[in-house]
């Protein structure tokens, strides 16, 4: 896991391979959009955790990470249904 991630206690807590991955979704546009939005959500001991990475596929690179924890599902379901306001759709 590269430094940066390793830094920030929730991304750590996202990505650990020790909880169980739930999803793992990208906005369907990205190709055309040349952005990509990837969420990775983990079941964990005190709820779900998540984190969503932003990345400029023209060159640019990783842009933000940003993630929570301690979620329910319904916060899940919530987080899942904002891309939609904007007209992006996220697939599996």
């Amino acid at each position: 896991m590269p430094a940066l991630l390793r830094r920030e206690p929730l991304l750590r807590e996202a990505l650990d391979h020790r909880h169980p991955l739930v999803e793992c979704l990208i906005n369907q546009d990205w190709e055309e959009m040349r952005e990509a939005c990837v969420f990775v959500i983990r079941q964990a001991p005190t709820g779900y955790v998540f984190a969503c990475f932003v990345v400029d596929l023209a060159g640019a690179g990783l842009q933000d990470v940003w993630g929570n924890c301690a979620l329910s599902s319904s916060d899940i379901e919530e987080l899942k249904s904002h891309p939609a306001d904007t007209g992006a759709r996220l697939a599996a």
